[in-house]
Formats: structure tokens, sequence, C-alpha cells
């Protein structure tokens, strides 16, 4: 089983002695947190000057769905590609883009993995903890750094508002089984919620079984008027049949990955100045065979992987381990002057490391593997150094603009600047038009620069990959209408991508040339219309997106880059069977 009950007893000695507290991403791009639904939601949609959809508490408590995954299925424009059963492995993807170009936040604290985005989605979070997820499409990197490349999604935590207890059980074919349980505390001056559960699979058809246990818990006090502390910390634990995830050359993979988070924040007001302090860890461990080990499958015996008639080649050398950390700092000063203008510096640093028997340049010291006989041999590091500054000025005549200069000096690949520029006018209290630029980037994986297993090399000669945004759109609200809709460009060069030049050549990780990205998407919601009352209909939204690739015919085949939805719908009701329940 892949938690352990000493595993399972560190995980709550971690959580009762962490807690957590909420932490919102305190950006304006994205939403207020008090605006929790209908027309007051609504209202605040018109505030960015871009594309930005939400899911609240409500539409995730009725949407059906059983894993955070699952409920950005139902976010129009956002691909969602899930490997194998009760999201185990999940692939991001927005405007066209791979599964390492975008970021995915936890009340506003980065959980980027750099080893590789397939870990973006190890999440401790069950989905009864989320109060609502913030999508933001097209570039962000002048906002929060590499990796949000193509967008960003926020992942917002409940702030308990009552004492209550919640136990879940449910069961299916292939003898699934999810439980879990969760109990929140709340107090005036203090709230803390904590959640454990289980969940397994014995899947579909041979190495797609399932089994996972996660951890989590927040606390937040607020000390006095003007202070608060918040508190966070998740523990998952998984192993799973990776049955095709990433080769069909090795039908037997198999993979176990644990995630711990912890982060803390203290936020201060003062009159006009608001201060924002806060540390983040995470660690993510990895454990990839290419050929499964175990009952039923590849047995060791004198030296060689045996399975009935079948060894595993000479080549094999056994499981990969990978141990990526990331610890973060990050200090942020609003300064709020009259007519809701205000400027907005920030400094970040955050350290990236792996520790591997794969990844990584030969270390002097190898350090051994916890649970197993293999060691870590190889690793490498890198320091980033990230600073802000943006300002947000209302013109007059509905007009607004918003300036954003971020400075990025990487140990590794060296200084980076990336301006964004939006623009925003509003004629009226119900219609609003915008425009925006901005440059993103994307710093390579540990896996991009140093795998070598399976027929699939990476390199150490990658370098950053970059783009230009380009945007303009519109927004209208009136009476429970909410309508959207946005042209856009992305240039991108020096694009990552995973390429095979033959049919029996090895996939290689390369820049390549450029790849430009154009596209349209709208949507349009109906919520509380006078007209959904009268025939019991409490919600319509529709969403659709279009992509297109400038025609350009590489030489080679395309792993990612070029797979993309050309056309994406996405079409959601909700309909009130009687004037006192709601499905």
């Amino acid at each position: 089983m892949p938690l352990t009950a000493n595993q399972f007893l560190l995980g709550v000695v971690l959580l009762l002695a962490s807690g957590q507290m909420r932490c919102h991403a305190q950006n304006p791009e994205m939403l207020p947190e008090a605006t929790a639904r209908g027309q007051k939601q609504n209202a605040e949609l018109l505030r960015p000057n871009r594309m930005v959809t939400v899911l609240d508490s409500q539409e995730i408590a009725q949407i059906p769905a059983m894993t955070v995954s699952d409920l950005l299925d139902f976010v129009g424009g956002v691909d969602a590609r899930q490997r194998g059963a009760l999201g185990v492995q999940t692939d991001l993807s927005m405007r066209g883009s791979s599964f390492e170009q975008v970021l995915v936040l936890l009340n506003g604290v980065r959980l980027s993995d750099p080893q590789t985005g397939h870990h973006l989605m190890n999440l401790p979070v069950p989905r009864e903890a989320i109060a609502r997820i913030e999508v933001m499409q097209g570039g962000a990197s002048y906002l929060f750094g590499s990796q949000a490349f193509a967008g960003a999604i926020n992942i917002i935590t409940k702030k308990p508002t009552k004492n209550q207890g919640q136990l879940r059980l449910s069961a299916g074919s292939h003898r699934s089984l999810k439980t879990g349980y969760s109990q929140h505390w709340a107090g005036k001056k203090h709230q803390t919620l904590l959640s454990g559960g289980y969940t397994r699979s014995a899947g579909f058809k041979r190495n797609t079984d399932m089994q996972r246990g996660q951890l989590f818990g927040q606390s937040r006090w607020a000390l006095n008027d003007s202070h608060q502390v918040q508190l966070t910390a998740g523990y998952r634990d998984q192993g799973f049949g990776a049955q095709g995830f990433y080769s069909s050359r090795f039908p037997l993979q198999y993979e176990r990955t644990k995630t711990l988070l912890l982060n803390a924040s203290w936020t201060s007001q003062r009159q006009q100045l608001r201060w924002r302090r806060r540390l983040y860890w995470r660690r993510n461990w990895d454990a990839f065979q290419l050929f499964r080990e175990g009952p039923g499958f590849y047995q060791n015996r004198g030296g060689f992987l045996v399975m009935r008639a079948d060894t595993a080649p000479g080549w094999y050398q056994g499981a990969n381990h990978h141990r990526s950390d990331v610890l973060g700092a990050e200090l942020d000063v609003r300064w709020t002057l009259p007519d809701e203008t205000w400027l907005d510096l920030s400094a970040h640093y955050r350290l990236e490391y792996i520790r591997s028997n794969n990844l990584g340049e030969l270390r002097p010291q190898p350090l051994p593997v916890a649970g197993s006989d293999a060691r870590y041999t190889r690793g490498d590091e890198r320091h980033n150094y990230r600073f802000n500054v943006q300002h947000f000025r209302r013109l007059g005549g509905g007009l607004s603009l918003r300036l954003a200069l971020q400075s990025n000096y990487n140990s590794t690949f060296g200084l980076d600047l990336l301006p964004g520029l939006t623009a925003g006018w509003k004629p009226n209290g119900a219609t609003k038009f915008y425009a925006a630029v901005n440059r993103s980037f994307r710093l390579p994986s540990f896996t991009d620069l140093y795998y070598d297993l399976g027929g699939a090399r990476g390199s150490e000669q990658l370098q950053p990959e970059y783009s230009w945004n380009y945007e303009v759109g519109g927004k209208w609200r009136k009476k429970g209408v909410l309508w959207q809709a946005s042209i856009f460009r992305r240039e991108g060069h020096n694009i990552i991508d995973w390429i095979q030049r033959c049919d029996t050549c090895e996939l290689i990780a390369s820049n390549t040339t450029r790849v430009n990205m154009n596209g349209l998407n709208a949507s349009l919601s109906w919520r509380q219309a006078p007209w959904q009352e009268k025939i019991g209909m409490r919600r319509l939204s529709l969403s659709y997106q279009y992509l297109k690739a400038d025609e350009f015919t590489p030489p080679y085949e395309s792993l990612y880059v070029l797979d993309y939805l050309r056309h994406q719908l996405t079409a959601r009701a909700q309909h009130q069977v009687d004037r006192k329940s709601v499905v």
C-alpha cells in the first residue's frame, strides 16, 4: 500500500503541529475573497483586463465531480487530460500549451514542480475543502514568474464558518472505494479545517490500479484588526499502475509519488499600506519503475527482473528515484491611493533542487533513498530571484491602465525582464473592453535537462522558452447574464518540445523553432435571470474556444507542442426539479 501506518501518523503530527491558514493571492487580476456568488461575483468579473473564469463554492458543490481534475473539466478553455483513474495524474493545458506551461497555485502559493509538470496536480486538497477556483487565461509570467507561460489556476480553500464534521464514503465497480472525513472549527478569531481520505481502485484492466491516502489542514488566526497569521500543511501518498502513461513500448510501468506541502503567511494592514510575508516548502518524492515489480509482475531472481518467460533488458538498472524540493520566501507591499489607484512592490526568492539516481550531475556523496536499496547519486539546484513592480491607475472616462515589470534572475539561466501592460475601458456599468500585452517564459524542468531512459533523452543545452502574448476582448453583464469574448495570439520562440526525427530514433528534448498560436474564446452564462425562474433553470453556461497554430511542417515528430484541441465546446445546465430541491 502506498501509505504506511508510520507515514500516516507522521502526516497527522505535521498537520496538528502546523495547521493551515487561508492565504488569498491578493492579486487584482484574481477576484476579492468577499464576492462568493451571484450578482456580486459577476460584477467583480468585469474588473480584470483579461479573461478570468471562476468556479464558486455553490458550483463546486453541485458539479458531479470526485476530484479537482474533474472540476477543471467544467472550465472552458482548460484541457485537463487525466491519466488513470480518480485523478492519479493530470496534465493541464491552456490555449494550446504543453503540460509544463500552466501554473497552479494554492491560496496564492506556487505549486510548480521542478522535476516535471506531470506532478503539478499532486494536490492533497479534497474537493470538499475548496471554496473557489479562479482561472486566468493567457500569459501571466509578469505576475507569477516561470511556468505561468499560458495561464494560472488559483485554488482557494474554505474558511470554516461553524463547528461541524463530515464523513464521506463511496464505492463502485473494479473494487473502487473512496472515503474521507473532515472537521471544521470556527471561532471569532480562529478557524481550522482538518481533512483526511483514502481512495483505491483495482482498475478497469491490468496495471491500471491505484491507491492514495492524503491529509490536509489549514488554520487562520486574527491577532488583531490589522494582523493575520495563516498556516497550511498537506500530505499525499499514492501509487498507481502507469499503463501507457509515458510510452506504449513499456506497458507495465508503475509509479509512486509522495508530496508534502507547508507554508506560512503573515499579513498586516495599516492605513493605505498592506504587508504580506510568506514562507513555503514543497517536497515531492517520485519512484518510477519502467518494469513493474511485485506479485503478478516482475520478480528479482539472481539480479534479473523476470516475469514468466520475459526478462527485463540488461540496460535497465531498476527504478528511478527522485526527490525534488522547492523552498521560497516572499515579501509584498501594496500602497493603496484614492480612486482605487495602487502601487505594488514585491520580492521573491525560490530555491529548486533535486536529488536523483537519474537526473542531474554526479554528486560526490551519494545519499540513501528511504525504504529502498537505491541511492541518490545525482542532483542539481538553482536559485531564483524575482522582483516585481506594478501600478494600477484609473484615468477617467471609464479608462484604466495597469503597468507591470518583473525582473527575474536565475542562477543557471541568467536575467530576464518580463513587462506587462493591460488597458480597460468601461463605458457603462454593464460593459467593458480590454487589451493586454505581456511577455512570458518557462525554465526547463530537470527532466527536460537530464532524463535518459527508455529511448527518451533530455538535453543540458536547453534554454528557457519565451512568448509575447496579445489579447483584446470584451465583457458584458446584466440581469444574471455574463458574456465574455476575446481573440488572442501567442508568439513563442525557443519552445521546448520532445521531438523524434525518424520512426525508430530516440525522443530528444529540444528548443524548437518559433510556434505561434492564434485563437478566440467566448463564454455565455445565465444565472438567476427572470426567464430561468419560470422554467426552473438554475444555471446555464456555454463556452467555446478555437485554436490554430501558424502553418508550418516541422521536419520531426512533435510529442507535445502541436498536440492541442482545435475546437473545445463546454456546456453545462442545472435545473431545479421542484421548488425545494436542486440537482
